[in-house]
């Protein structure tokens, strides 16, 4: 039973490594998220202001 025990213990570690790492990732976005969007902005502005500046 003990040894049944740990290896429900390790699938289930495995799960949840896999679920934290998702999460992880999740946060990581999310806190990128805003510089990220902010970039974003100014790329697309710096993108549709250079064809009127070269135009």
């Amino acid at each position: 039973m003990a040894w049944r025990h740990l290896d429900d213990i390790s699938v289930m570690r495995g799960s949840d490594l896999g679920k934290n790492m998702f999460r992880w990732f999740q946060f990581f976005l999310g806190a990128l998220g805003l510089p990220l969007h902010l970039l974003e902005e100014v790329v697309l502005k710096w993108d549709w202001a250079r064809p009127n500046d070269l135009s």
